[in-house]
């Protein structure tokens, strides 16, 4: 099941490793933050600059069977601002974007410029959120 999270800013690694230690548990719990890499010209220069494509929201899949004692632990990790809800009605959408996203990752795991330019094309609307 997928749980859709806000963490506070530059936090991402230290929720790695505090998940790394709920591992030891038995909560197996993965994380994907998909990241995208763009050039900037700043005097003269091209500078790559890697940036997350959700800001600080990131996906939590929680492969555990009993789902109450895996969302309580997520909830408890530092770094970790709030789970966003409605989470488990919205799992087919959260699955397709995520799988969408998956499939133009390049062999870096970034996101390729041929994601944006499809949504540019298509009409898509946010129904709910956090805005």
């Amino acid at each position: 099941m997928w749980v859709v999270g806000k963490i506070k800013q530059f936090q991402l690694e230290k929720i790695k490793s505090n998940l790394k230690e709920k591992e030891i548990n038995g909560c197996k719990i993965d994380i994907y933050a998909p990241r995208f890499v763009f050039t900037k010209k700043v005097k003269n220069k091209f500078i790559k600059i890697e940036k997350k494509l959700l800001d600080n929201y990131v996906f939590f899949n929680l492969n555990f069977s009993n789902f109450d004692i895996a969302s309580k632990s997520l909830k408890f990790t530092k770094g970790l601002s709030y789970i966003l809800d409605n989470f488990k009605s919205d799992q087919k959408g959260i699955k397709n974007f995520i799988d969408n996203c998956k499939n133009f990752e390049d062999e870096r795991g970034f996101i390729k410029p041929s994601f944006f330019s499809i949504i540019k094309n298509s009409k898509a609307k946010f129904l709910n959120g956090p805005f």
